[in-house]
């Protein structure tokens, strides 16, 4: 009879220990979602801070180029037509090597997400 009740409290305790086991991993769970989450958010954060600011920069940057070289020019509304045309190349030329900075944010971020 003791054989007995030594087998159902030891299969007492091991039941007792799994579930702590099991509320400690869904803790530590909830921890590193919690972790990921900030993260990821304050990288949000960052990145359109920074974009904005040098969308700004470059908007400002641009009116005033194009002033600059339409006054050289003779005529304003060149220099804003040389600069429009120089955004439309930058545009061509990111269009042309998208596969490329597909390649590179996938490869960036499974780095960082899979670590």
């Amino acid at each position: 009879m003791s054989n007995t009740q030594s087998l159902e409290h030891d299969i007492e305790q091991i039941g007792d220990e799994i579930k702590h086991a099991a509320q400690k991993y869904y803790e530590y769970g909830k921890l590193k979602f919690f972790y990921e989450l900030t993260k990821n958010t304050i990288d949000v954060v960052k990145f359109a801070s920074i974009g904005a600011l040098l969308l700004l920069g470059t908007v400002f940057a641009s009116i005033a180029g194009a002033i600059g070289l339409g006054i050289s020019m003779g005529y304003l509304p060149y220099g804003f037509l040389v600069v429009a045309g120089l955004y439309v190349v930058f545009a061509l030329i990111i269009y042309m090597f998208r596969k490329q900075m597909e390649n590179f944010i996938v490869k960036r971020f499974s780095k960082s997400f899979f670590e």
